[in-house]
């Protein structure tokens, strides 16, 4: 139950930091492309490798139990929600780095000319 509850709120703030990514993307492209593309690698990579590590960590200093204590859960929490977080964030680095007025133009070079030979041949 605990472990549903936790998903739906580390998607939830998934969501949450989807639609606020225009926003989050203007504020980006302010920063130097070589800053946010190394560090949105080493968000994307070390909160992978923070996830599991924390994860083995709190769970080969279990003892034998079957369920979680209050305090493991709240690791478990903390940890995933950093994961989220960074991921969301280097994501967000990473798309920045993209020009996407190229590919949303109306008119490329090829069209408008095609355009123009259609006008003088009618």
């Amino acid at each position: 139950m605990v472990a549903a509850a936790l998903f739906l709120i580390w998607f939830g703030y998934g969501i949450w930091q989807w639609r606020r990514a225009p926003q989050l993307l203007i504020r980006l492209k302010q920063i130097r492309p070589a800053y946010r593309k190394l560090n949105g690698t080493l968000l994307l990579v070390g909160s992978a490798a923070l996830l599991l590590g924390g994860l083995i960590t709190l769970f080969s200093s279990a003892e034998k139990q079957t369920q979680l204590t209050f305090w493991q859960w709240l690791c478990v929490a903390v940890i995933g929600s950093i994961f989220v977080y960074c991921q969301t964030m280097a994501a967000a680095m990473l798309v920045s780095l993209g020009d996407f007025a190229v590919t949303g133009a109306d008119d490329s070079a090829s069209s408008s000319a095609d355009r123009r030979n259609k006008d003088q041949i009618s």
